[in-house]
C-alpha cells in the first residue's frame, strides 16, 4: 500500500530544496535483512528509531514546524482519495487546530479531489497504548498531520507534473498560513503573563487599602 511514497517524498525534496524541507524514511538497504517497526506504532518511545531521529531533526529546525507524516492505502480502503489526520493536533492544541483546519480546507479544496479530515485514519493513536508519528511529532512540539494517499493519487502525483505542482503549492500555503498562528500563539502567552502580573499588582494594592 505504500508504493511511491518515497518517489514522492524524493520530487518534494527535489522541489523545496534544503530550506524548504527535511524528510526522514526507511533505508532499504539497510533494514533489508530485518522487520522495522512500524513508526505508527510505537509502544515504547525509549526504543523508537523513529522518535530518536525526529528528536535529532527537531534540534536543526526552526520552532514553527509543519510536519507532514505520508502514507499509502489502497483503494478500497476509504471513499475518499485522500484522509487528513489530525487528531493529534486537535488533541494537543485545540486553539490553533481551529485555526488551521480553515486554511487545510482552503487549500485541498484546490485538488478538486475527495478529501476529509474526519475519515478512519486520524492520525493518533487516541487512548491506544501506541503513539502514531504525529503523536511523536506533537510531543516534540511539531504541528503534525498525517496525509493517507490512495494509489491512484500517488500514481498522480508522480506521473501528473500539474498536479504535483499543485500539491507542493498546498502544503506550502498551509505552512504559510500556520507561521503567524504560532508567533500569534506565543506572543498571546506573554501578554497573559503581562496581564497576571498587572492583576497581582491590582490586588496587592486593594490589600493594602
Amino acid at each position: 500500500a505504500e508504493n511511491n511514497i518515497k518517489k514522492i517524498l524524493m520530487k518534494l525534496y527535489k522541489k523545496l530544496g534544503r530550506k524548504g524541507c527535511t524528510i526522514m524514511t526507511w533505508d532499504k538497504d539497510k533494514i533489508e535483512h530485518i522487520i522495522p517497526e512500524d513508526p505508527n506504532y510505537t509502544k515504547n518511545l525509549d526504543t523508537s528509531l523513529w522518535f530518536k531521529h525526529l528528536k535529532k531533526i527537531k534540534k536543526q529546525i526552526s520552532s514553527c514546524v509543519l510536519h507532514i507524516d505520508l502514507h499509502g492505502m489502497k483503494n478500497k480502503s476509504s471513499y475518499y482519495d485522500i484522509e487528513i489526520g489530525i487528531n493529534a493536533l486537535k488533541k494537543s492544541n485545540f486553539k490553533l487546530y481551529k485555526k488551521l483546519k480553515p486554511i487545510i480546507i482552503q487549500e485541498f479544496d484546490k485538488l478538486d479531489i475527495k478529501y476529509s479530515l474526519y475519515g478512519k485514519f486520524g492520525g493518533s493513536g487516541k487512548c491506544l497504548p501506541h503513539k502514531t508519528v504525529t503523536d511523536k511529532g506533537i510531543l516534540l512540539g511539531f504541528n503534525s498531520i498525517q496525509l493517507e494517499l490512495e494509489e491512484d493519487i500517488r500514481e498522480r502525483l508522480v506521473r501528473d507534473r500539474k498536479f504535483f505542482n499543485k500539491f507542493t503549492n498546498i502544503l506550502k500555503n498551509i505552512h504559510k498560513g500556520l507561521v503567524p498562528i504560532c508567533s500569534l500563539k506565543k506572543r498571546t502567552k506573554k501578554r497573559n503573563k503581562r496581564n497576571r502580573k498587572k492583576r497581582t499588582k491590582k490586588n496587592k494594592n486593594r490589600n493594602i487599602i
